[in-house]
């Protein structure tokens, strides 16, 4: 049997017995076994990265994106007012929290449309 020995760049020696691998080749040769595809991990999507997949991102890369299709919105939630709307931090009392929320049971709305309509209305504010 035949031992091939390959040095890594750490130094470490990985040692491979020829006849062995030799037999993997010619069985996957003659077309009895396959050999498993080169990934390069996963999309966000689970999508294992492929070489073929690497070379078609590369492609339409290489061609060139619409900039404004990229950037106009998708989704997510529907804009408030006219700007981006800010996220504002308060602490309630457990009494003022369940009020909020009988509230917002009763008129079939969320805690948060409860609150902005509170704040219109205090501060006399459209």
């Amino acid at each position: 049997m035949e031992v091939v020995t390959i040095v890594r760049d750490d130094g470490s020696e990985l040692a491979i017995h020829a006849m062995k691998m030799r037999a993997k080749y010619q069985a996957t040769a003659a077309g009895r076994m396959t050999m498993a595809k080169k990934t390069h991990g996963k999309t966000a999507s689970g999508v294992p990265i492929t070489d073929e997949l690497v070379a078609e991102l590369a492609e339409k890369a290489e061609a060139g994106y619409d900039v404004d299709e990229m950037l106009r919105r998708r989704g997510g939630r529907p804009p408030i007012g006219s700007a981006a709307a800010s996220v504002e931090s308060v602490r309630l009392d457990p009494e003022l929290r369940e009020a909020l929320a009988r509230r917002a049971r009763r008129d079939q709305e969320t805690t948060s449309s409860v609150i902005r309509k509170a704040l219109r209305k205090y501060l006399d504010f459209a």
